[in-house]
């Protein structure tokens, strides 16, 4: 049982390391965009807790909703800004505690 939980681990991390090397192709359509940004978020351990929505404004990514730190705020900035396709981002968090 160890072992196979051991692969699956070993497959996931493997599957993680491909997304991130597919996130580096430019994306066109808009909500495959939007989706592909809600993954990288949901994916980060940092913002657990938060509360983060996304808008496609034109080019602009508008990132809404509510975060616990401004540490979050900019990870979630970050995050997004990795993402190819990505051309302009409005962080519009509201920090909370």
């Amino acid at each position: 049982m160890r072992a196979r939980q051991k692969q699956h681990r070993i497959r996931r991390a493997i599957t993680i390391g491909h997304t991130q090397r597919v996130q580096r192709h430019f994306i066109d359509d808009k909500h495959d965009l939007r989706d592909h940004i809600q993954r990288v978020l949901e994916r980060n351990p940092s913002l657990f807790n938060s509360l983060v929505d996304i808008e496609m404004h034109d080019d602009a990514v508008v990132l809404t909703g509510t975060v616990r730190s401004y540490y979050q705020k900019q990870l979630a900035q970050e995050s997004v800004r990795s993402i190819a396709g990505v051309k302009q981002i409005r962080n519009e968090l509201q920090v909370v505690s």
